[in-house]
């Protein structure tokens, strides 16, 4: 067991879960010091998770609970329903090389002081497409069992250091409690407790925290933005204007459904620390979307996200206030399906003003939202930048791709969108010119926002309803329906949360066969089925894997269907309850099914693998969308049956 010196108790349960691995499994020459500020030359005070004393280096490392896929970008993190923030790679690299002088003065300069960010959720994997030496990646560890062994290792060692410290450990433990102290209670910023650190620079720092006043109210995040209480007046004044700008221009608007809220902003006492409190939504930022095609958005989903970052943006210009940062990374999707406006960090009044953060805000535009007429001249941004900006982001939700490549390919075209991607993407004309509008190069060619956000809703309208316009009730149609001149139904075989399936006869080919119509879905039911018949016509033949045969529309393209081959079949639930099945029968079932799993998985780079249906009672050819137990049912060969697939 590894010696353990408290400096305070954590702060959550994933800190607790490290600090116990370490005790219970390190080895009893290690010391690990936990929660305690650590307060080096330069004075400052740096708040410390974790220190492991190994018998090759001290690591710093810093715990994160955080849950799912995590995209690293631009020195930010992106986690998977969670509001982006700042790398905690890089804060802790910052504190490493920090303690490193500080042993550097105490004659052990050449130990080695680490940086380990430890993602203590099963489910955590961090993705980051850098493969520099300073790569995020290189210092993050996923899950405790790996832990030990990484924190071993003698290649994260630089070659100029000390591969063995065991005889400095004395020297090194106190030199360490030397720049220890205690803290003196869980990290508050005013009435907000601390209940997690996320990310630092040398300018601000990110939390979550509570209201410890009302613990069981929502959490919230904190930005501590650092200052320098010692530098003159008029240049603390200037700093203080600038770090207040986000809360300036979010208190000028009224609270709205797609904008990220502000709960509070103070200073500390001594002015060295300016706190900006905001709502903690349950959301991912845009970018994710488009970066990764396994969270690509339904066509349904694609429109509302651009309905309510024009709502957002409508909503700021009636107030006066210009967002000029607007880009993927500053509009959150949420769990719920819309869309938030956050990063009002560089935002303006229109209002005339003696301040300016345009320094600030050079440094964080992205030439690819930048209208043609503000590259390189942020003073010039205006509402329709903002809107020539909303426009480029729709653009690329809606094909996938940025309309330019370079700020020189945005010149030579002269700002006109690339007519090919649309209409691959079979973008209906009006929208097509919507977007045209608000890219044009003209500023004064630009509609508003709000005018931009009424053409978009009229062009839902115009679209045919979710819901079928002759009312016929798609989940109950009666034995000998004509469902088109070629299909009458037979029988329902099924239904599921987004579709019902019947066996029908195919009056030209005089076979029976199995159609699925999709009827409803959260989010787009076309594009449920698209995406599901997309996947299922890449998939050759396969002798043990249900086929489909064809898809179209009912009641003039309002609802989607596909159809499938027909098989008289058994559920292998059914059976395995009538215990009718014997050995060499279950054998046989379990080759034919491992075959038909093999088959899709190895054969479809763009899904997982067909998955067989859920235990329900329907012949083969029936498909289904709930998630109870998986079974298998028995034909003239076992076959395989598919779920809506969403990639």
């Amino acid at each position: 067991m590894a010696e353990i010196i408290s400096g305070g108790e954590p702060v959550n349960d994933a800190e607790r879960a490290v600090i116990r691995h370490l005790r219970d499994r390190g080895p009893a020459d290690w010391v690990v010091l936990h929660n305690f500020e650590l307060r080096l030359r330069d004075n400052r005070k740096y708040e410390i998770d974790v220190l492991v004393v190994t018998g090759i280096a001290v690591t710093l490392i810093d715990v994160k609970g955080t849950h799912g896929r995590i995209e690293v970008a631009g020195g930010r993190w992106y986690p998977s329903n969670r509001q982006p923030f700042r790398s905690p790679v890089e804060k802790l690299r910052a504190h490493a090389r920090a303690l490193k002088g500080n042993l550097s003065s105490r004659g052990l300069g050449r130990v080695w002081v680490d940086a380990l960010v430890v993602l203590t959720s099963s489910d955590a994997r961090l993705i980051d497409g850098s493969d520099g030496p300073d790569a995020d990646a290189l210092s993050v560890v996923t899950g405790l069992a790996d832990l030990i062994p990484e924190l071993n290792k003698p290649e994260r060692v630089r070659p100029s250091f000390l591969r063995e410290i065991r005889q400095h450990r004395n020297q090194v433990i106190s030199a360490l409690t030397g720049a220890v102290q205690a803290p003196t209670g869980p990290l508050r910023f005013g009435h907000w407790a601390v209940t997690e650190s996320l990310g630092e620079t040398e300018e601000v720092t990110e939390f979550r925290a509570r209201n410890s006043d009302a613990p069981a109210s929502p959490s919230a995040l904190l930005r501590v933005y650092h200052a320098d209480p010692l530098q003159p007046e008029e240049v603390r004044a200037a700093e203080r204007i600038a770090i207040a700008n986000a809360y300036t221009m979010l208190l000028r608007l009224p609270s709205h459904e797609c904008v990220v809220g502000c709960l509070d902003f103070f200073s500390g006492e001594d002015e060295s620390q300016y706190v900006l409190v905001l709502e903690d939504v349950s959301a991912r930022a845009l970018f994710l979307h488009l970066a990764d095609p396994q969270r690509a958005l339904a066509r349904d989903a694609k429109l509302r996200v651009i309905r309510d970052m024009l709502r957002g943006l409508a909503h700021a210009h009636a107030y006066r206030v210009l967002h000029r940062a607007l880009s993927p990374t500053t509009v959150l999707v949420t769990t719920a399906g819309g869309a938030m406006l956050t990063g009002f960090d560089y935002a303006r009044p229109e209002d005339p003003r003696s301040n300016s953060v345009l320094d600030r805000l050079a440094k964080v535009l992205d030439p690819a939202y930048v209208a043609p007429e503000c590259q390189n001249l942020p003073q010039a941004m205006s509402r329709a930048s903002d809107v020539y900006a909303a426009g480029v982001i729709a653009y690329e939700v809606l094909t996938g791709e940025l309309p330019f490549s370079s700020t020189t390919d945005q010149h030579q075209r002269a700002s006109a969108l690339p007519t090919g991607p649309m209409q691959a993407a079979w973008l209906p004309q009006s929208l097509i010119d919507l977007l045209r509008r608000m890219c044009a190069l003209s500023p004064h060619a630009r509609p508003p926002a709000a005018e931009a956000l009424e053409v978009l809703a009229e062009g839902d309208a115009s679209r045919s309803p979710r819901r079928p316009r002759s009312g016929t009730d798609y989940r109950n149609l009666p034995e000998g329906y004509q469902l088109t001149r070629k299909y009458t139904v037979q029988r329902k075989i099924g239904s599921g949360s987004f579709s019902a399936v019947y066996q029908v006869y195919d009056n030209l080919a005089d076979a029976d066969r199995a159609v699925k119509i999709v009827d409803r879905d959260r989010e787009s039911p076309v594009e449920r089925l698209r995406q599901e018949y997309s996947i299922l016509r890449s998939l050759p033949p396969h002798p043990n894997v249900v086929g489909v045969e064809n898809a179209d529309y009912l009641d003039g393209g309002d609802v989607a269907y596909l159809v499938f081959e027909y098989l008289e079949g058994r559920d292998v639930s059914d059976l395995a309850k009538g215990r009718v099945l014997g050995p060499a029968d279950t054998v046989r079932l379990g080759v034919d099914v491992a075959t038909g799993l093999v088959w899709p998985w190895c054969r479809s780079p763009a899904c997982p693998g067909l998955v067989v249906r859920p235990s329900t009672r329907r012949p083969t050819g029936a498909v289904q969308h709930r998630r109870p137990r998986l079974s298998w049912q028995i034909a003239t060969c076992t076959r395989l049956v598919s779920r809506s697939t969403r990639c």
